[in-house]
């Protein structure tokens, strides 16, 4: 896919996978609803409880890792 493809790929997906890094370094991925804002396909900003699992996660490690998909594609 071409650049321009994959950003408009990303932009009409409704959710996607999220996973941080626990405490004892395992992945966590959860189920999001899509980006509420993104800035080409490098930063995408969710949002969330400030009190959830993720958040907490994330301010000990900021590793990330975004998984954009289309299950009636399989894409």
């Amino acid at each position: 896919m071409l650049l321009e493809e994959i950003e408009k790929f990303i932009n009409n997906t409704s959710s996607c996978m999220i996973s941080s890094v626990d405490e004892e370094g395992f992945p966590q991925t959860r189920a999001m609803l899509n980006a509420r804002y993104k800035n080409g396909i490098k930063k995408f900003y969710f949002t969330t409880n400030t009190s959830s699992q993720k958040i907490i996660q994330f301010g000990v490690n900021n590793k990330a890792s975004v998984y954009f998909y289309d299950p009636m594609h399989f894409i």
